[in-house]
């Protein structure tokens, strides 16, 4: 909270501004929150030498000069101002003004009067204080009557902002755990255990566990001598679970940080170690603002892992997030159930690798096995000891819960003798042995019974152990029916294999699957029919008693129907999903199938969830060879496979898709020769199982925000030979993607060249990679981008890189000399170096320690943190070597294991010795050959590389020899495992999991094999530089090589398939993926789109220009060359003249005349100018009419004729550092200079500097801490807006900075010419432009998907996501090269080939009506060789029967000759009809996601989404029958009405109906109106057929009425960028029979008022002479009435605003003779012809009078004009009409 007096308010408010724009003071800004000013002159002072009286009565100093910017004119306070305006809503202002006169000396004034101190802000509060300038801020006493009234200011604020805070807090809180949950894929929360537990938990049970000593001290804590570890084991339903719960609530109530765990064995969410540490995580940020924060933290870096690998998590998120909180306190972890854990083991690493000094308590409950005790012996004798309470609960400890139970649930006895109640509980007390379950049974079972005779009875009969009792219940449910012992086995085999324990919803949805049964009330079922062995949970859960039940109910050796055979159950499970999953509820939704195929959508059962998710696994468990699984595997990939990816996206977890890709490859490759139809199948899964991993890895993040995305978005950016694409066809096609050849997916996502350094060494971490060299520079770059993010400099060539597990160290090695690096700050945290060659860098497996052994036999080793020294080992005494004496040969090279126990070292010539570091001895030697001492000095077969298995649990090292031999050992036995003779491998390295190894050579090859087979799975060959260094990516699905100046990225699908299926008891065959990589190393450097948008023309670094075709993406022909391997920088179009220009690298620039060529498009006329300028040339700019073009070098700006071929100015100049040049849009003879601080206009021909440079500056959001860059600027919107992208100096791949200025705010007078307010938000998310499109401006958003936002809409902070560019695409790019055409096609250059983006013309065209120009209109479109997609609206049912049952097309008779065309669709209006109704979307710019609305992303800035509708329809229509139709509530009314981009185009005759419509029917759309006036002559002779009689135009455009809306009221001919507008006015103007031209709105409504006056005249005689048109002009007193009609009619056209406005001289135009001329060179030409009006009155019905005559009514009534003759004729015709 700032308190400032005078002129200290301006100082802190410009303060506050600056922290606000500048992006390092974020955090700074965040945290103010309020101002009071007291006595602030805000608004300055209308007299100077006032503002200079607030000096001399602050201080004895005279006067200061600065004082004068104070002057209320002062443009600098009014920026000030303007600034602080768009902050101050987000803090709290108290504004204090004086009352009193100060002393001035000569006189008294009040230095700051209200009106200057108070700012007026809504929010503001302000009073007065009684006391002068002066005294405002000075007090006498704290009774003062200001202080108190200040204080209390002071204090309403601060409980302002405390009870904001705290609503901020939590509202931040549940913001986080949002993303938090859907980082960690939280399958569910424990709380419903723990309330299960505490309804289960009697009051007083479970005490006499508190009272004990040890746990008591556990507990405490305060106690320095407690155990980390308490574990309580005890016999099966024993109340191990409620023990736990008790333990929870006591932890709770005592305010301590508990987290807690239960683990349930058959539960795949809730049975391994991965989910606990997901939950314990969760728990932890629940409660910890800091451990919230260190999640976000990863969430915001895109830390990638495996939800379903325990160990990648713990390494990866929860050891470091323990490992760095700063508190205190003690964490306690309750986990219950350990013996129920499928990895328990892995619990007990972690547990080994806690310390003392993580405060960590962990309780643990399980059964007494003798393996879960072994384990906690090995934590009390391991390397540090953990110390452990064991505990085991006696039956005596469960008889005092056991009884406490009976008592509350003597209800269940029926007698009401309470002494034989006691006698019944004494009896079940002396059999339950201490059994909970035991007694829950018996009690269930007991409740049942009715009379005391059968309660004895089952007391006597009941057996005490558990399995007796199962037995007894299955001689129970034996006794049933057989429909219902079939029920219960069923029961039994879901509830027993199942994934996960399903709701009783799922289970009936199941049941009715499988057994085709209804069960309406299952719940009941399950409680009467399963004799206690199943129970529904209070979640609606039904879940088996316990875990001794299952492992009852599975026993081989059990004889009984209802034994549940494990392997049979999973294929019966697996048979009924797979059921479901090719049934018609995953069938494609509604309205994402094309309009022949359409298929109602069902709702799906609640078992969808379960069959979606969790099928892969059944499958995975199942060894069946039936053919029915093959089938329905191939129909489910072949029909609903995208609805299936649909739904997993939607639950916001990705791995499914993996796993399923993964289970379905096993099953085919396992079964390979017995199932059928493999031939198809094995084809077809193969590729779906590479797209699915493909998908996961590069469409991931869009696939989980947008779901449905996977039908239209994903599959366009997938190669056309993949699975996705094949599937998809036509059917959901919004984007079309060509240019791109068809090389399948591939596998390098990247290939980063650094040009003139060689790249030496490579490491990967969660979030980034690092790339070092020959020159010691490390770039970093991001994991998900490839793009470079930091540099730091070594200093020494680099050796080795490595990032600890945690990412937040860097470790780079030289040859001699080790630095540890902050990732984040990239600061230098030590340094160290060793006397000898380094041979390998690595970190410890604790993380504390680095250790490097040298060529000295030395290993060495620093602490983690610090660098400090620890530890120096010397085993060259060791070496089993003993002929060599005195002088040992150097070793080669060395490796450690993974435990840091072992060194592998090899000296040339000898077998691999193996150091034990904790024995300091040898461990032992291991060679290929068959006797490792027969080795002798020079003998080559000395290994080159070598690595250790990176799981502790592995013994397998893996060894290259010079020779290309690859050998796998088992260095504990000291055995050769396997040799691959000749295998190409010279280098190893292995994955984080252990599963691959991956090999280079000299050559380039790379290769993947299985670690532990040395199986080859994969293989990449090339002829090319020799692999240095590789690394994998942490997710083990990556792997990253450096060779000669290149780092490339590979991303192979094999990685995702290579693990084995652990349930499978056979060997899967793998084929080898064998590959090749090519080298092109001619790349695009420019791309510049021609004016019609047809073509485009490509630059390269061969020196070539070539044409490129837009419609295709292929290249044309090569229209000229520069020199050979002189890349080709600029590339510009001069559309006037049809020039080309060309600048290269070698100071060469071209300019040619090209002319259309009808083979390829363009060809070079002549060449104009081939020159070389006198240095490197910067930028090229042609003037708008073509006439000149400026070079602009280092050294100066030549502006050369080109028509002369001569320079007319040359200016010398030092190039600034950063400029741009750009034509002025609005004075073709100016240009401006653009820098990142100023814009100079000068004139185009003679250079001279027209006036003084205006400063450019952000109103807002501008950073002032670096410099800046012009990275691009260019001006769009018809010359309104400038756009300038800044970028920082090197890094100039993106945008630091983007800033909008509007041009007509450059004032000649004003020097300043501020950004447009409101941008910022949106310029924030800016991380490369694109390019203009309209009023739209295009870029690349920070998630890589292509935006816009509309320039001309009223809010700028919300912008349009479109696609997004997929991560292969952007990785392989050095720098984004864009564009955008005049159609919407956006340009991406991928390194040598172009993608052109485009929305494909699908947008239905629909007709109304069947009228001659809808008939003509549907006849003409449809002539094209791949006409639209059109459909025609009939009113009539009549017309729709006979057209569907003979007809089926419409003719056309020209020239006598009749043709008929069909193809277009038909569909009748009202209801009963809409049978097949399907509106075909199309993708453009203003339309981005298909989700099931069918609604556009509009992102706005500040992180709010909202959706708008945005399917587009085009609709032609004639009279009246469109407003009719609009009017009238019908399906397809309300569709186009709904949808905000459909465009409407009216052909009738007349003005006025879409003023009419959109004040009626589109009163809240942004449909876009076009208006056509139709010239031809037709009239019909039947139903469906016209006949073309006379051949004219049609003249078309955008309505005045879209033009006002659109701000494109002077729009000319192609102005127009609603895609949807845009679309139908070139289909039209491009089919040839209609010969339509568009015009601009103003142009077209000009001939509007012609036509209208026309139709005023001939239309309405017509129908009251009842004559052809060429009668009329034979009729006296239809001659009459023309004259007097004329009159009214000219005098109304020629006094619109509309045409004064446009200073149209509209006298002559529209004078009553001039028309006269008009209506009888009309009425002659079209003399046989009957009038359309004459047409619809004979046929009853409705004419378009009150468009024609009565537009001219209307107007002349709003213009004072009476038009008594138009309106008498228009009764006229209405009569005429309704008799």
């Amino acid at each position: 909270m700032f308190v400032a007096h005078s002129m200290g308010g301006l100082v802190v408010k410009q303060a506050y501004v600056l922290a606000r724009q500048d992006s390092a003071c974020v955090t700074l800004a965040k945290r103010m929150e309020a101002m009071l000013f007291l006595s602030t002159p805000h608004r300055g002072s209308s007299l100077a030498h006032t503002l200079n009286s607030i000096l001399r009565a602050s201080t004895p100093l005279s006067t200061r000069p600065y004082i004068a910017n104070l002057s209320k004119q002062n443009e600098f306070l009014s920026l000030l101002n303007e600034s602080f305006r768009h902050f101050a809503s987000d803090i709290s202002l108290y504004s204090f003004y004086e009352s009193r006169a100060t002393n001035l000396y000569v006189r008294s004034e009040v230095i700051v009067t209200k009106d200057s101190a108070v700012m007026g802000y809504e929010h503001e509060r302000y009073a007065m204080l009684d006391a002068n300038h002066r005294n405002v801020c000075k007090f006498e006493s704290p009774s003062n009557s200001n202080y108190v009234d200040i204080l209390r200011a002071i204090c309403s604020m601060t409980e302002d902002i405390l009870s904001k805070r705290k609503l901020e807090d939590v509202e931040e809180t549940w913001r986080a755990m949002v993303q938090i949950d859907s980082f960690l894929a939280m399958p569910a929360r424990p709380d419903d255990d723990l309330k299960d537990l505490e309804d289960t938990r009697i009051e007083n049970s479970c005490e006499w566990f508190a009272q004990r000593d040890t746990f008591q001290n556990w507990l405490d804590p305060d106690s320095e001598d407690s155990s980390m570890l308490y574990w309580v084991s005890a016999n099966p339903a024993t109340g191990k679970s409620v023990l736990s719960g008790y333990v929870i609530n006591t932890l709770i109530d005592l305010n301590l940080d508990c987290s807690y765990y239960f683990f349930h064995h058959g539960d795949k969410d809730a049975s391994t170690v991965s989910g606990l540490l997901r939950s314990l995580l969760y728990q932890m940020a629940i409660r910890s603002a800091e451990v919230r924060q260190q999640l976000l933290t990863m969430v915001e870096k895109a830390v990638r892992f495996n939800k379903d690998d325990a160990k990648t998590i713990w390494r990866k998120l929860l050891w470091p997030i323990i490992s760095h909180t700063s508190t205190d306190s003690i964490q306690y972890w309750i986990l219950d159930a350990l013996d129920e854990c499928s990895d328990f083991e892995l619990i007990f690493q972690m547990i080994a690798s806690l310390e003392q000094r993580h405060r960590i308590r962990i309780f643990l409950t399980s059964r007494k096995l003798p393996e879960i005790t072994r384990k906690f012996m090995e934590l009390q004798k391991g390397h540090v000891a953990v110390a452990t309470y064991a505990e085991e609960i006696s039956q005596d400890d469960t008889e005092v819960d056991i009884r406490l139970y009976l008592k509350a649930n003597r209800y269940k006895f029926h007698v009401t003798d309470e002494n034989l109640r006691n006698v019944f509980i004494h009896q079940i007390l002396k059999k339950a042995e201490g059994c909970f379950l035991w007694v829950r049974l018996v009690l269930d079972e007991l409740a049942l019974t009715w009379s005391v005779g059968e309660i004895e009875r089952i007391l006597k009969e009941v057996p005490q152990a558990m399995d007796p009792l199962y037995s007894r219940a299955l001689k129970i449910m034996s006794s049933r029916s057989k429909p219902n012992r079939d029920l219960v086995r069923a029961i039994l085999t879901w509830i027993v294999c199942a994934v996960r324990p399903l709701t009783v919803l799922e289970l009936k949805t199941a049941l009715k699957l499988d057994l085709d049964a209804d069960v309406p009330e299952l719940d009941m079922a399950i409680a009467s029919l399963c004799a206690q062995l199943v129970h529904v949970d209070k979640s609606g859960r039904a879940m088996i008693v316990h875990l001794t039940a299952r492992t009852f109910l599975t026993n081989e050796e059990l004889d009984s129907e209802f034994r549940v055979d494990t392997k049979l159950g999973h294929l019966r499970l697996a048979t009924n999903c797979l059921y479901f999953l090719c049934s018609d509820q995953m069938k494609v939704s509604k309205g994402r199938r094309s309009k022949h195929r359409r298929i109602q959508s069902h709702a799906r059962s609640e078992f969808a969830r379960y069959a979606c998710l969790e099928f892969a696994e059944h499958l995975r468990h199942m060894t069946s060879r039936r053919a029915e699984i093959s089938n329905k595997i191939y129909g489910f990939l072949e029909e609903n496979v995208l609805s299936w990816i649909e739904f997993v996206a939607s639950t916001g977890d990705l791995s499914a898709l993996t796993r399923t890709a993964n289970s379905i490859n096993t099953y085919v490759q396992r079964h390979l020769k017995t199932a059928s139809p493999l031939g198809e199948l094995v084809q077809l899964t193969q590729n779906w199982v590479i797209d699915l991993h493909r998908i996961v890895t590069g469409f991931g993040p869009n696939l989980l925000t947008y779901p449905s995305s996977i039908y239209w978005l994903i599959p366009p950016f997938c190669p056309r030979s993949s699975a996705i694409v094949f599937t998809v066809a036509s059917k959901f096609e919004r984007i079309t993607v060509k240019g791109l050849k068809d090389e399948g997916w591939n596998d390098r996502l990247s290939c980063i060249d650094s040009h003139d350094k060689t790249v030496t060494a490579v490491a990967c971490s969660d979030t980034n990679f690092a790339v070092g060299d020959n020159t010691g520079s490390i770039v970093l770059y991001h994991n998900s981008t490839c793009l470079s993010w930091k540099t730091f400099e070594h200093r020494s060539p680099i050796r080795y890189l490595l990032f600890n597990p945690a990412n937040t160290f860097l470790l780079s090695a030289g040859r001699r000399d080790v630095k540890a690096w902050d990732v984040d700050t990239g600061i230098v945290l030590w340094t160290s170096e060793v006397s000898h060659d380094m041979m390998n860098l690595s970190i410890t497996e604790d993380e504390k320690r680095v250790m490097t052994t040298d060529r000295s036999n030395m290993l060495t080793s620093w602490n983690m943190q610090s660098g400090a020294l620890e530890q120096v080992v010397d085993w060259s005494d060791k070496m089993p070597f003993p002929e060599e004496v005195g002088f040992r040969r150097p070793p080669i090279t060395a490796a450690l294991s993974p435990d840091s126990s072992l060194i592998a070292i090899v000296y040339r010539g000898r077998p691999i010795c193996l150091y034990d570091l904790e024995d300091d001895i040898t461990h032992g030697l291991v060679s290929r050959e068959v006797n490792p001492g027969a080795q002798g000095f020079g003998k080559m077969t000395s290994p080159t590389s070598l690595v250790f298995n990176t799981m502790t649990d592995n013994s397998n090292l893996a060894v290259a020899y010079e020779d290309g031999d690859l050998c796998l050992f088992d260095y504990e036995d000291l055995l050769l495992l396997k040799k691959v003779e000749d295998a190409n491998a010279q280098i190893v390295c292995s994955s984080p999991d252990g599963m691959i190894l991956l090999t280079g050579n000299s050559a380039g090859m790379l290769q993947l094999f299985e670690f532990d087979t040395l199986q080859l799975l994969y293989r990449v060959n090339a002829a090319d530089c020799s692999i240095r260094a590789l690394s994998f990516s942490t997710d083990n699905l990556r792997f990253l090589d450096v060779r000669g100046t290149q780092c490339n990225v590979w991303e192979p699908a094999v990685l995702g398939l290579a693990k084995q299926d652990e349930s499978s008891t056979e060997q899967a065959d793998w084929q080898p993926i064998i590959k090749g990589m090519e080298n092109d190393d001619v790349d695009i450097t420019s791309i510049q789109i021609e004016d019609s948008g047809k073509f485009f023309f490509v630059g390269r670094s061969d020196g070539s220009l070539s044409l490129y075709d837009m419609g295709s993406g292929q290249q044309r022909k090569v229209l000229y060359r520069h020199n050979h391997q002189t890349s080709v920088i600029s590339t510009l179009w001069g559309s006037q003249k049809k020039l080309v220009a060309t600048s290269d690298t070698a100071c060469r620039f071209i300019v040619c005349t090209l002319i259309p060529d009808e083979e390829f498009g363009w060809k070079v006329l002549n060449k104009l100018i081939d020159r070389r300028a006198d240095s490197k040339v910067l930028q090229i700019l042609l003037d708008p009419p073509n006439d000149h073009l400026l070079i602009s070098t280092e050294e100066s700006n030549s502006v050369w004729n080109l028509a002369t071929k001569t320079i007319i100015s040359t200016q010398t100049w030092q190039a600034p550092p950063s400029f741009s040049w750009i034509n002025s849009p609005n004075e073709p003879a100016h240009r401006f200079l653009l820098t990142p601080a100023t814009i100079e206009t000068f004139e185009w021909t003679s250079a001279s500097l027209l006036r003084s440079p205006h400063l450019l500056q952000a109103s807002e959001g501008q950073s002032k801490s670096q410099p800046k860059r012009v990275k691009n600027a260019f001006t769009f919107a018809q010359g309104k807006f400038l756009v300038m992208e800044l970028s920082r100096p090197y890094e100039e791949i993106i945008a630091s900075e983007t800033l909008l200025f509007e041009l007509n705010q450059l004032d000649p007078i004003k020097r300043l010419l501020l950004s447009t307010t409101g941008f910022y938000e949106v310029a924030r998310n800016i991380k490369h432009l694109i390019g203009g499109y309209g009023s739209r401006l295009l870029f690349v958003d920070p998630s890589r998907w292509v935006c816009s936002i509309d320039t001309g809409q009223a809010d700028s902070s919300y912008y349009v996501r479109h696609f997004p560019i997929p991560s292969d695409w952007q990785s392989q790019q050095r720098r984004l090269q864009m564009n955008v055409s005049r159609n919407g096609n956006v340009l991406f250059v991928r390194t040598n080939e172009v993608a052109v983006i485009s929305h494909e013309p699908k947008s239905e065209i629909y007709i109304m009506e069947m009228g001659n120009v809808e008939k003509f209109l549907t006849h003409s479109l449809q002539g094209f060789s791949e006409p639209p997609s059109v459909t025609m609206i009939m009113q009539s049912p009549a017309d729709e029967s006979k057209f569907r049952g003979d007809q089926k097309q419409i003719g056309l008779t020209s020239k006598g000759e009749e043709v008929g065309r069909s193809g277009f669709g038909i569909e009748f209006a009202s209801p009963p009809s809409l049978r097949s109704l399907n509106f075909a979307t199309k993708y453009d710019l203003q339309a981005a996601k298909a989700a099931e609305d069918s609604g556009a992303i509009r992102i706005s800035a500040r992180q709010e989404v909202k959706y708008e509708h945005s399917r587009e329809y085009q609709a032609l229509n004639q009279t009246t029958d469109l407003r009719n139709f609009l009017e009238r509530d019908t399906p397809i009314r309300n569709l186009i009405v709904a949808k905000k981009n459909s465009t409407i185009l009216f052909a009738q005759n007349g003005i006025g109906m879409i003023e009419e419509v959109g004040q009626k029917v589109f009163t809240d759309n942004k449909a876009a109106y076009l208006t056509a006036i139709v010239n031809h002559g037709l009239y019909s002779e039947s139903r469906f057929s016209v006949v073309h009689t006379g051949f004219a135009n049609i003249t078309l455009g955008l309505s005045q009425t879209s033009a006002k809306a659109q701000r494109l009221e002077e729009a000319g001919p192609g102005d127009i960028t609603q895609l949807s507008a845009r679309y139908l006015i070139d289909i039209l103007t491009n089919t040839p029979v209609l010969a339509a031209t568009e015009y601009g709105p103003f142009d077209l409504f000009i001939l509007q008022l012609e036509k209208l006056a026309v139709n005023c005249i001939i239309n309405p005689l017509t129908v009251i002479v009842d004559c052809r048109n060429g009668e009329l002009l034979q009729n006296a007193w239809a001659k009459d009435m023309m004259r007097a009609l004329l009159e009214e009619i000219s005098q109304v056209i020629r006094s619109l605003p509309e045409l004064k406005q446009q200073n149209l001289l509209a006298g002559d135009k529209f004078s009553p003779e001039s028309l006269e001329k008009v209506v009888v060179d009309i009425a002659t030409k079209t003399a046989n012809n009957f009038s359309s009006m004459l047409q619809d009155s004979r046929r009853g019905r409705s004419t378009e009078i009150k468009y024609i005559n009565g537009y001219i009514v209307q107007r002349g009534q709003q213009l004072g004009i009476p038009c008594e003759t138009n309106k008498k004729l228009i009764d006229m015709v209405r009569v005429k009409t309704e008799n």
